[in-house]
């Protein structure tokens, strides 16, 4: 089944967040040393940044369906508090000097060296949106598309970086046109091994034993690859019915045929695309 997923076509003046020289509006990001989780390897997802057009409605409605609280750090960035854990940020695009047209969940990937991983992947497809740079508290870092459009954030592990909370972020979902041609990529990029999944067209990005992401072939008709991260609550139907009446839309409700009806894909106000999945 296909569906239409329009807002998924954005633009983004990304290179604004990677340390560029002569940019004096980059927010500051918090340090990856303070978080709860295991150590980090190269592959790991290590951070999600929202970068959105609209950070008021973000707010609102990120803070409204999972009780999140949200710290203003420096101007333009929101650090996010579950539980009164540090999981995440939101991004006022508007001081970016380049709005985007719709929201992104910025993903970030863990990488031993970035200019060695992207020697990997030089002749493979996609491009840097930003020069290799350094931003305070994470170190060094740049942003991605991959061959078929996907925007990702790469992050030179430090030796005091650790995870984040596990019960918060629960898997990544690479939704892709081509999901061999881009796990073949992504494997190249992180270091890790890319193993056939058990649905048709899906392979999976495995850190030693442990699988750490899906690339699936996407549903969507008309749309640029994405990631998708994939959050835990409660009750997703409860959740998805509550999801309308804070601005948000649903786009694949829960299915018995998708994860037994335990997994939603949802759209926040601005456009920013992430899942939902029952503990």
């Amino acid at each position: 089944m296909k569906f239409s997923l329009h807002s998924l076509a954005f633009t983004l003046g990304l290179a604004l967040l990677a340390g560029c020289a002569g940019v004096s509006n980059r927010p500051v990001v918090p340090s990856l040393s303070g978080q709860s989780g295991g150590s980090v390897r190269a592959g790991d997802f290590v951070w999600h940044d929202l970068i959105t057009p609209d950070a008021p409605a973000a707010l609102t409605f990120y803070g409204d369906l999972f009780s999140w609280e949200f710290r203003s750090s420096n101007e333009g960035y929101f650090e996010i508090y579950s539980d009164g854990e540090l999981i995440g940020g939101i991004v006022d695009a508007t001081i970016l000097g380049t709005v985007p047209e719709t929201a992104l969940w910025l993903n970030s990937i863990a990488s031993q060296d970035v200019r060695i991983a992207l020697d990997r992947i030089k002749d493979a497809g996609g491009k840097p949106l930003s020069a290799v740079g350094v931003l305070p508290n994470r170190g060094t870092v740049v942003q991605l598309e991959d061959p078929n459009g996907a925007i990702v954030q790469l992050v030179q592990i430090q030796s005091k970086d650790r995870l984040p909370d596990p019960g918060i972020w629960i898997w990544h979902e690479l939704l892709t046109e081509n999901p061999e041609e881009s796990a073949l990529w992504y494997g190249a990029l992180s270091g890790v091994e890319v193993a056939a999944a058990l649905g048709e067209e899906q392979f999976n990005l495995v850190n030693g034993n442990t699988p750490v992401a899906t690339i699936s072939q996407s549903p969507f008709e008309e749309a640029r690859s994405v990631w998708v991260p994939v959050l835990a609550v409660e009750d997703v139907d409860d959740f998805v019915r509550r999801v309308s009446k804070h601005g948000g839309r649903v786009v694949i409700g829960p299915d018995s045929e998708l994860s037994d009806g335990t997994i939603a894909v949802v759209l926040d106000p601005s456009g920013g695309v992430f899942a939902v999945q029952s503990k």
